[in-house]
């Protein structure tokens, strides 16, 4: 299993996202649940940013993201920020 370290610019990033996105919220905690046990399941999609070491995104719906640090040796997941594809990259 991997920890999930939310920082505090997170938290409000994802409060923020979630208040123009209230009908996300049930599939994000289904992500987040899948990323905590195997981050590199099949099932999130996951794909690593280029030219970033430990930077990957997981695609919440075809419209948004979550961009992700994943620490192997540690096993810590560190969520980034979480925006529309637009806005994230």
């Amino acid at each position: 299993m991997y920890e999930i370290r939310l920082t505090d610019s997170y938290k409000k990033r994802a409060l923020k996202f979630f208040k123009k996105h209230p009908e996300l919220k049930g599939r994000y905690k289904t992500l987040m649940l899948l990323l905590e046990a195997d981050p590199f399941n099949k099932a999130l999609n996951i794909k690593k940013l280029s030219g970033r070491k430990n930077i990957y995104r997981l695609r919440l719906t075809i419209h948004a993201r979550v961009v992700i640090e994943i620490l192997i040796s540690d096993k810590i997941v560190t969520p980034i920020d979480i925006n529309t594809r637009a806005s994230i990259y």
